[in-house]
């Protein structure tokens, strides 16, 4: 019981203590001279003589006017200090987060167009409350042997992997060169931020793997599991940083609009117009189209005088590749802008196969885009993700 009644009183010992220290004593001071003056103002009423009345009314305005001058100096001075701390920080911290969003914005546009394009579900952006989405699908990547994988599987990953080392390094050093220690006594960080800052080990650890990745003799499997290692790393690292500094976050998460619409944009073009679903939609749309044209003939004259040349050519080979004439594209190619992605995407479609066979239409295809032609890979509806092995 003695014991019990120990640790209690230490620890409102403790709680006194640090309340004591958060008291700012200026402000109770000040606080002490208003009542005092106000009591004197008060007291002056009671007063009978005019000289003694006059007296007590002047100290005790002096004091009431005395104490909210200094009042407003301190709140200009805390706010002069706030501003220095301010770009004081930011001059501290502004390498920093140019480092993470050189890095980050490599390392984001890999993973999630290589999740796009595998159609696994969901972005792996910072900041993260949890990080065991992006531990496990990483962990997941870093079991799999290169030699076991097909070519185009390995051929993404290493795309993927594809990040300059100088990013890399470039966040480390200036993550090592952050003075934790004036952060601290600046009261910029918390103690409970500085230990999490100043703990290395990821760092350390991303270090050791530039490192050996560096290394003659590396197997082309042990290069590829530093790889994923030295990304995990980095991007647990960067949102620990972000974690503690909230500004940054915000900045970070800024960036994240515009990646998302560039994955949009490739899910889209690459796996939604190659989808079942997109058939389906197109078939519908083409059928409700005709039907109801058929029923307003006014209606399709006006809307044929509104399109421009490019839907005229667009519509026109469309309606070729459905109908498998190869002639008609061939006569449509020196009217085509390379620059029409809607275009090149129709004649890349799963369904242009058999048009698209003919050698003629395939050496203009080659002339007008400079690469040689190859069809989109059709993507089925509910297809469940692969991992590449045999």
């Amino acid at each position: 019981m003695k014991r019990k009644f120990k640790i209690k009183g230490k620890k409102i010992i403790i709680t006194i203590r640090e309340f004591l220290t958060r008291l700012n004593w200026l402000y109770i001071s000040i606080i002490i001279m208003i009542v005092i003056g106000i009591g004197i103002l008060a007291a002056s009423y009671l007063v009978n003589d005019n000289d003694a009345k006059n007296v007590c009314v002047g100290l005790g305005t002096g004091i009431v006017t005395s104490a909210l001058v200094s009042l407003y100096i301190d709140a200009i001075n805390k706010k002069v200090e706030k501003n220095k701390l301010f770009q004081y920080k930011n001059m501290l911290l502004n390498p920093l987060y140019n480092a993470i969003k050189s890095l980050y914005i490599h390392i984001s546009i890999n993973i999630n167009e290589y999740r796009v394009r595998e159609e696994i579900s969901g972005y792996l952006l910072l900041p993260m409350e949890k990080t065991e989405d992006l531990s496990n699908f990483l962990n997941e990547l870093m079991s799999y042997k290169l030699e076991d994988m097909v070519e185009e599987k390995q051929k993404k990953l290493v795309n993927m992997l594809c990040i300059s080392e100088i990013y890399y390094r470039e966040l480390i050093s200036q993550f090592r060169g952050l003075p934790l220690d004036s952060l601290l006594y600046e009261n910029l960080i918390s103690h409970e931020d500085y230990k999490k800052l100043k703990n290395f080990s990821l760092i350390n650890l991303c270090m050791g793997n530039l490192t050996k990745i560096s290394e003659d003799g590396v197997s082309e499997q042990d290069e590829y599991v530093l790889k994923i290692q030295l990304l995990h790393g980095m991007m647990l690292q960067m949102n620990r940083i972000l974690e503690v500094f909230p500004d940054m976050a915000s900045k970070i998460d800024s960036e994240n609009s515009w990646i998302k619409n560039n994955l949009a944009e490739i899910y889209y073009n690459e796996i939604y117009t190659n989808s079942e679903e997109y058939f389906e939609e197109m078939m519908e749309k083409m059928e409700a189209e005709q039907k109801y044209y058929a029923e307003h003939p006014d209606e399709w004259e006006n809307e044929a005088e509104e399109e421009t040349e490019e839907d005229r050519l667009y519509r026109k080979i469309n309606k070729a590749i459905w109908a498998g004439n190869a002639e008609t594209i061939k006569k449509c190619f020196p009217e085509i802008n390379k620059d029409n992605k809607q275009i090149q995407s129709e004649l890349t479609w799963s369904l242009a196969k058999n048009v698209m066979k003919d050698k003629e239409l395939r050496s203009m295809y080659f002339e007008k885009y400079g690469e040689k032609y190859k069809m989109r890979k059709d993507k089925r509806k509910g297809l469940k993700r692969k991992c590449g092995l045999h």
